[in-house]
């Protein structure tokens, strides 16, 4: 499956820059990751349709967020985790799942591959 220019943002998709290329990785980890926020609902009781749309409005409020108020994610993240809150727990198990270094090692993978298949 590959990005549009559309669903990547003006200026962003087509061409043959190696890491455009790489980047088309980068729209199927943010559906995966809408995937398991909603599945996370459904599991702890929210109907499947709900769940979706409130994974699909999270995501579109916080791309709205990085991109109008020009702070890098963590900072943003940061702001609002309240001290033993509910954010940071979550945070918390995400960390211990190693999402961070999974999801790098993901655009390192799909970049590398991009570079070979440059090169035939």
């Amino acid at each position: 499956m590959a990005c549009s220019q559309k669903s990547m943002g003006p200026g962003l998709g087509g061409g043959s820059n190696i890491h455009q290329e790489g980047a088309v990785l980068w729209e199927e980890l943010v559906y995966l990751f809408a995937e398991a926020l909603a599945d996370g609902a459904v599991k702890m009781g929210m109907p499947s349709a709900l769940s979706s749309r409130i994974a699909a409005q999270t995501l579109l409020g916080a791309a709205k967020m990085i991109l109008q108020s020009k702070e890098h994610p963590a900072k943003l993240r940061s702001d609002v985790c309240t001290p033993g809150g509910t954010t940071i727990h979550g945070l918390h198990e995400l960390e211990k799942g190693a999402l961070r270094a999974t999801v790098m090692n993901a655009v390192e993978a799909a970049t590398n591959g991009a570079r070979d298949l440059d090169k035939r």
